[in-house]
């Protein structure tokens, strides 16, 4: 059970005596602390006041009755019922309810376990909260990557004795419901984290936040085998649920400095690739990341000739059919046969249409590998191309 410390108690009791009141009739309620100083009330005149009951129910442990003729003995109080508030075994104040006892003392013993229960609502969601923030902050430092920050990092992980172990993957979930999350700027992917709070309570050691319109978590492998990870297990079996969620994953990071360029890698897949699951472990992701940092860090000019040359020759269905036949035919590892059986298209039509498109390229005399790096170019480009249209 979480302890809710003095400074909680102090925060919600108004707002819980004033919620409660009508829940019994209108009837007057206090709530004092350990030193019987009433911290809240319906009758907003007695804050402050010293009840002489609620600081013995807060020493002995014990429920203390005040009737008539007890009041004389209880300076500051008036006749009721007054119960301990007991959070994790600690007395952290006491609750009381004025009236005859044997009127209320049925309903103040209610009011004892609701006001608790309310308490400690309100502090685990105080928490958590509080755990979002801190997860959030170094999420942000982590992608940064800034080794004068490990301190800070450090600090923040003891606050919620988390601490992430290496190495790790940079993770990016993105879907509707994260979009909607972004705008409202307050709500949280309660659906998403349940996967992420199932991995804490197992022992997950994983930092997650938002950012823009994604849920960005640093994960952890547990073991060498990654395809038997629950993390990513549980993140597969939504997906066969929730269609919307896209889901892209980096290489391996294995100190802080390595955090950006994986972030970078997996921000770099979900725009290149409008797959579903892409990851920098397969090959045709790894290929289409690099391809895609080539073009952009000098290639780009090179290859947008290219890409005019194929476009002045033919029109946009035609030039998509063949680079889609292409990216079949590398998909394959070069196989003819294969690549023709997945395109529903003859062998040789297949092989008629590569041709073709190293006679408009001018690749006929190239070797394989260049044909296939600067065509590569070419459908990183197109795709690149036609997502932003």
């Amino acid at each position: 059970m979480t302890y809710i410390d003095s400074h909680e108690f102090a925060v919600h009791a108004q707002e819980f005596v004033e919620a409660t009141s009508a829940l019994v009739s209108g009837r007057t309620i206090n709530i004092m602390n350990t030193d019987g100083i009433i911290i809240a009330s319906t009758e907003r005149e007695r804050i402050g006041d010293f009840h002489q009951g609620a600081k013995e129910v807060a020493e002995t442990g014990k429920p203390v009755r005040i009737g008539k003729a007890d009041l004389y003995r209880y300076p500051g109080a008036r006749e009721g019922y007054n119960l301990p508030i007991i959070s994790a075994g600690r007395i952290i104040g006491v609750v009381g309810m004025y009236g005859e006892e044997a009127e209320i003392s049925d309903a103040a013993n209610l009011l004892c376990v609701y006001v608790t229960q309310y308490f400690e609502q309100q502090t685990r969601t105080h928490q958590r909260e509080l755990e979002y923030e801190i997860r959030e902050r170094l999420l942000e430092l982590y992608l940064l990557g800034d080794k004068n920050q490990a301190e800070t990092i450090f600090q923040l992980e003891d606050a919620i004795s988390i601490h992430l172990r290496y190495p790790a993957e940079v993770v990016i979930i993105r879907s509707k419901e994260a979009e909607g999350i972004a705008r409202s700027g307050n709500a949280r992917p309660e659906s998403i984290y349940e996967i992420l709070r199932s991995e804490r309570e197992n022992g997950r050691k994983d930092i997650f936040g938002i950012k823009g319109n994604d849920l960005i978590v640093l994960h952890a492998l547990r073991g060498q085998d990654r395809e038997k990870d629950p993390f990513y297990a549980a993140l597969r079996q939504r997906m066969l649920t929730e269609r919307s969620v896209r889901i892209s994953i980096s290489s391996s990071c294995h100190k802080l400095e390595d955090i950006p360029e994986g972030f970078t890698e997996a921000m770099e897949l979900l725009r290149i690739d409008k797959g579903q699951f892409c990851e920098m472990y397969a090959a045709e992701d790894r290929c289409s990341y690099y391809m895609s940092r080539l073009i952009k860090h000098g290639g780009g000019r090179f290859t947008e000739e290219q890409y005019r040359k194929l476009a002045q020759a033919m029109d946009s269905r035609q030039l998509q059919l063949l680079l889609e036949t292409a990216a079949m035919y590398y998909h394959c590892n070069h196989s003819v046969q294969e690549a023709a059986a997945l395109l529903h298209i003859h062998k040789n039509t297949l092989q008629y249409r590569m041709n073709h498109l190293y006679e408009l390229l001018e690749l006929d005399n190239d070797d394989t590998f260049e044909r296939e790096l600067f065509i590569r170019m070419l459908i990183v480009w197109h795709r690149d191309k036609h997502n932003h249209n």
